[in-house]
């Protein structure tokens, strides 16, 4: 954080400071990320969530369509391992864990990529910091739902009341039957009938101030539905966005000539 940031959470009371800082990571997805998230890296240790190079355009592009809109809507064509899920996925932290009565969906293309997401999901619940980190009443293998696990004292102080639900697109029917409000629908150029994203998701996404849908994937020979999204999606006027991430972005992924 900022020295001004610091200064303004360092006065006032407990629950004052408390207020601000949740506030503050509102405003700065990224703050949140490096401040309360943490990753797997590839050499199996947990280190803070610094976004990665190319991970940061696509940041700023949600965030300019935040500032824009009030919403974040992305169409995001991607190449392998450029950090998309893990960037998806602390948004839909961000956007469930920090905010009351937020329902989030994550979509994967099969079940093992689901547990996956999860597994991702529960560790940035699990390590953020315990001022800010919510209630949690219970969660499943493919459910967190963020209220006061106490059934005496829920009454007068229910938590979040918010809800992550991860699940595979075979099974796309769990988790919807309450308006959404952040939504990550992953590798959809894989999934055998997207049509059910148009008839089962779309409808329940509120078109409201701070909702969040981005809908990522890698190109796939039979994903001509996904292609065509993305065609839509980069003529202005309509409400999704469109961004690719190339792999030549990541470091890692490049050598001196």
């Amino acid at each position: 954080m900022v020295g001004s940031e610091l200064d303004r959470l360092a006065a006032g009371s407990p629950e004052v400071r408390l207020a601000l800082k949740i506030a503050y990571y509102r405003r700065s997805p990224e703050a949140y990320f490096t401040d309360q998230l943490k990753v797997r890296t590839k050499d199996g240790t947990l280190e803070p969530f610094n976004l990665w190079p190319c991970q940061r355009p696509v940041l700023e592009k949600m965030l300019s369509q935040r500032k824009r809109t009030g919403m974040i809507r992305l169409v995001v064509l991607k190449a392998r391992q450029v950090g998309l899920s893990t960037l998806a996925e602390g948004l839909m932290s961000w956007a469930v864990m920090l905010n009351p009565n937020t329902n989030g969906l994550v979509v994967a293309h099969d079940r093992e990529t689901a547990a996956s997401l999860f597994n991702m999901s529960r560790t940035y619940y699990d390590h953020m910091s315990l001022d800010i980190k919510p209630m949690k009443r219970y969660s499943t293998k493919a459910e967190f739902l963020f209220e006061n696990p106490n059934d005496d004292l829920r009454p007068n102080n229910p938590g979040l009341g918010s809800r992550l639900v991860i699940t595979s697109a075979n099974n796309l029917h769990s988790g919807i039957g309450r308006t959404l409000r952040a939504v990550h629908i992953s590798e959809v150029a894989r999934y055998a009938s997207p049509e059910g994203i148009v008839d089962v998701i779309f409808p329940a996404l509120a078109k409201k101030p701070n909702t969040v849908c981005v809908i990522e994937s890698t190109a796939q020979y039979s994903g001509l539905w996904f292609k065509d999204l993305c065609e839509r999606a980069k003529h202005p006027g309509g409400d999704y966005e469109f961004v690719f991430v190339p792999w030549y972005l990541q470091p890692d992924y490049q050598v001196q000539l």
